[in-house]
């Protein structure tokens, strides 16, 4: 009987552990990364808008330079080299609305070096403070094999949007939002 009980337990632990795997599975397949991203996901990723758009003396909107996503070896580089700060990470950025992230990073600016950027993952979404190199070497060395800048034409050769699923009318990955109405009409 022993026996019995611990087959009985060994068949439900495997088939825990399959489901565990499978419903992870699932979870990484709905992670937004370069390879599913939309020209929609980027936009919506790299928004920001004026969050002051009554005061001239604000001036315009605060420009984020968007760069792909970072390894964990670009990102020390990036940090011992180019003494650069993550100051928003994605999840808090994709949170906030357009305007409010023109105020964080607004914020942000009042105190950082005259001169610094602002780099965003794409898509992770996390926000980094760059100072001003000190010297046109080390800015070179780090446009050139530290960080790898979004050009127009990656962006171009994104999907405008999430195929709809067979016989549904949703495009969006949550399937929550109506990108299209299917209409019938009646023939008399």
């Amino acid at each position: 009987m022993g026996r019995g009980l611990s087959s009985a337990w060994f068949v439900s632990a495997a088939t825990a552990g399959l489901l565990l795997i499978a419903a992870s599975g699932a979870v990484a397949d709905d992670k937004l990364t370069e390879a599913n991203m939309t020209q929609r996901d980027y936009d919506r990723i790299t928004n920001t808008t004026n969050s002051r758009p009554d005061d001239p003396a604000a001036g315009p909107k605060v420009e984020v330079e968007p760069i792909h996503d970072l390894n964990r070896a670009q990102e020390g580089a990036l940090k011992d080299e180019g003494h650069a700060t993550k100051v928003i990470k994605g999840k808090e950025w994709t949170d906030k609305s357009p305007e409010d992230r023109d105020a964080h990073l607004r914020r942000i600016r009042e105190t950082a070096p005259e001169g610094s950027r602002f780099l965003i993952e794409v898509p992770n979404g996390d926000v980094w403070l760059l100072p001003p190199p000190e010297t046109t070497e080390l800015g070179l060395h780090i446009y050139l094999h530290l960080v790898r800048r979004w050009q127009d034409f990656e962006k171009v050769a994104l999907p405008v949007a999430v195929a709809p699923e067979t016989g549904s009318s949703h495009s969006d990955r949550s399937g929550t939002k109506v990108a299209r109405t299917v209409k019938t009409e009646e023939r008399l």
